[in-house]
């Protein structure tokens, strides 16, 4: 399994961007609707829309995208602003 090796490789990119990967990693439990593919999801976090942007571009020239497809299909990519009424 590859996904330790591309884990390995995105979570220092990520953390110089300003995010936090993986915040959640698994097989949902559908409580209502269809989802839009079967399989496992990921929920990452970042500090704010820069520093996703930031990741995206770090992770593009650094080739770790590529890495990633080829060892997951990636079929969406949602991006949602932060619940500000949410406290740590």
């Amino acid at each position: 399994d590859s996904l330790p090796l591309y884990q390995s490789v995105a979570q220092p990119i990520a953390h110089e961007a300003g995010g936090y990967l993986p915040q959640a990693f698994g097989a949902p439990q559908l409580l209502e609707g269809t989802l839009p593919s079967p399989g496992q999801f990921f929920v990452e976090r970042f500090d704010s829309p820069d520093a996703l942007q930031r990741f995206l571009a770090a992770m593009n020239e650094s080739g770790a995208i590529a890495l990633r497809d080829e060892v997951a299909e990636v079929h969406f990519m949602v991006a949602l602003p932060a619940y500000r009424g949410h406290t740590e």
